[in-house]
């Protein structure tokens, strides 16, 4: 068979296979309910299939749901924010939180108990010196905590290099990123427009940021007209009346990042709304929702490659930081 499905992402591959195995030939009437990006990742596959023989055909439905079938699902409970967790069993026993905790690792305990009552984080600290639940009743609330959270098929996100350094990058410094992000859209759009719409603007700033982006400003820069053009109608695009100050370079910085995402990369968009804590997470959402169905593939790397400029900087600065021992 010349069609090699090792070269195709499981997500097309069972979309290619449900359209071969019901419709056939008449495959492409499924066309209307797809993104168009979706359509054409889908296209090529469907072509080179429909010019087989049933028999290939046939042996190509077979080996993709054979790939199907293996494919190794990993529940979010072990990726996602301890504030999502925190959240969802906050109204659970102490005893059951008590087991929640063994289950992370120990730089996301803090964060987990930093989201709970103080009441509740006192009968926690008793618990520690109490008699441990038998390992059945630990294994009954590892399911719950798995099934609280959606499946995704994380080794084929973390194939894409982009998504795997992402995913990496620390949970506590997400706010750093965003930091980042923020700060250089908005050097970017300001640019090349009149210093009395930068005073404006700076107007409504932190003090901290505004004294950072007159930098930036005055050290000057080049970027693409087409970089220059999506961070002005970014910039254009929000009602700095309602955003506060505290709030604007994070806001910002989720209008960059979700342009990072196709909307159609489900699994991606929910790995990383997940890793952030739920409402900053739903602004995550937000974001990607609202873009348009079309997938500009050349956008999405330039923003990417922004975005790993921003870890790459962002990560030097902490090795600067770090005391050496």
């Amino acid at each position: 068979m010349s069609l090699n499905i090792q070269n195709i992402k499981n997500r097309d591959l069972a979309c290619a296979t449900l359209m071969l195995s019901y419709l056939g030939k008449r495959a492409d009437e499924a066309f209307a309910y797809l993104t168009q990006s979706r359509v054409e990742k889908i296209t090529p596959i469907l072509s080179k299939l429909l010019d087989q023989p049933s028999s290939s055909q046939q042996e190509f439905i077979q080996s993709a749901l054979v790939r199907l079938k293996g494919e190794k699902l990993t529940s979010l409970f072990y990726h996602a924010h301890p504030a999502w967790v925190s959240d969802r069993f906050k109204d659970e026993s102490p005893i059951v939180l008590a087991q929640i905790i063994t289950l992370f690792p120990k730089d996301k305990v803090g964060m987990f108990l930093k989201d709970l009552s103080k009441e509740k984080r006192k009968k926690l600290r008793r618990l520690q010196h109490s008699k441990q639940i038998s390992p059945r009743m630990r294994n009954v609330v590892k399911k719950k905590c798995e099934q609280a959270f959606p499946l995704i098929e994380i080794e084929n996100l973390k194939s894409d290099p982009f998504f795997q350094k992402l995913s990496e990058f620390s949970l506590k410094k997400n706010s750093s990123l965003l930091q980042e992000l923020g700060l250089s859209e908005l050097t970017i759009a300001l640019s090349k427009v009149n210093r009395s719409a930068i005073r404006a603007i700076l107007n409504r700033l932190k003090v901290a940021d505004a004294m950072e982006i007159k930098k930036r400003l005055k050290e000057g820069g080049s970027w693409d007209p087409q970089v220059l053009k999506e961070a002005q109608l970014h910039i254009l695009s929000l009602d700095f009346e309602k955003l506060k100050s505290d709030d604007m370079m994070q806001e910002i910085g989720f209008g960059v990042l979700s342009r990072a995402f196709a909307k159609d990369r489900i699994d991606e968009a929910n790995y990383f709304m997940y890793r952030f804590p739920p409402q900053q997470g739903y602004m995550l959402k937000r974001y990607i929702n609202s873009q348009g169905d079309t997938c500009d593939e050349a956008k999405i790397k330039q923003v990417q490659t922004r975005i790993l400029s921003a870890i790459k900087g962002i990560e030097a600065v902490q090795k600067t930081k770090t005391p050496i021992r």
